[in-house]
């Protein structure tokens, strides 16, 4: 089946609404995608076509599937000009850089909030292609800090528990000020 033949089987193109913070389902582990199963097969290609709709309607550079309230473990992510959007199926960090940086981050289900969050500079991280076929993807920089803040999402962890606790109830304030605003 080539591209075309493939993505005329997909519905129309939708995209969802991003869960915001305290959303329960945000602190939810995500499960892992079974390439046995023809159906999630089939359903992977449209969520993925539809989480990626999502991220570049919401202006974002990643989006992980948990985010919109299904609990997979699947991402998307915009990797530039050169690599564009793409996907990470049931990913994993396989090496992190000892070196860290710390800068500003931000997130889709924390609107207008930012805080400075310390990631490794360097990642490795193996998964699967949207095919089920393994993949390693090696990242610096901004893209590794993309990396580390979706898989920390299909964890059920979000980049304001990577703050220290007096950072964490100064950005949760800011947060609750900013929504009641």
């Amino acid at each position: 089946m080539n591209i075309k033949q493939a993505f005329a089987k997909l519905k129309p193109v939708r995209s969802y609404e991003v869960l915001a913070h305290p959303d329960p389902r945000l602190s939810q582990k995500s499960i892992e995608i079974n390439f046995n199963s023809e159906e999630e097969k089939a359903d992977l290609d449209q969520l993925i076509v539809d989480l990626i709709e999502t991220m570049r309607k919401e202006k974002g550079a990643g989006l992980a599937a948990i985010q919109v309230g299904i609990p997979k473990r699947v991402f998307v992510y915009d990797g530039g000009d050169e690599e564009g959007e793409s996907a990470l199926i049931n990913p994993s960090i396989t090496y992190r850089s000892e070196t860290l940086l710390e800068d500003e981050e931000g997130c889709l289900s924390f609107p207008a909030l930012y805080a400075p969050v310390n990631r490794a500079e360097k990642v490795i991280a193996e998964g699967y292609d949207r095919s089920g076929r393994p993949v390693t993807v090696e990242a610096e920089g901004f893209l590794a800090r993309v990396f580390q803040h979706e898989i920390d999402h299909l964890d059920g962890v979000t980049f304001v528990e990577r703050l220290d606790e007096e950072d964490k109830k100064l950005a949760l304030r800011e947060y609750f000020d900013l929504r009641a605003s």
